[in-house]
């Protein structure tokens, strides 16, 4: 996939914006399991309400991810797969 940077603002090159409500990102964080962060995680991204919800914005097509090894890794899977 390359190499991960992690900076603050904004890439002119992202793959995908990821944005999620404080409340959620605290639920996830207190997730016991992949598999309640993965129910916890869809549930907003489907239903979001005031102040909880996940928004997910593909910035280069799906394929291209896949190619890119993005479909390999369980949690990427998850975080852009939804978006399908």
């Amino acid at each position: 996939m390359g190499e991960v940077k992690i900076e603050s603002g904004t890439s002119p090159e992202e793959d995908v914006f990821i944005r999620i409500a404080n409340d959620v990102t605290q639920e996830l964080l207190d997730a016991p399991s992949f598999e309640k962060f993965s129910e916890i995680y869809l549930k907003y991204y489907k239903d979001p309400g005031p102040g909880k919800f996940v928004k997910i914005e593909l910035r280069k097509p799906i394929t291209n991810l896949n190619r890119r090894g993005y479909a390999r890794v369980p949690t990427l899977k998850l975080l852009i797969g939804a978006a399908r």
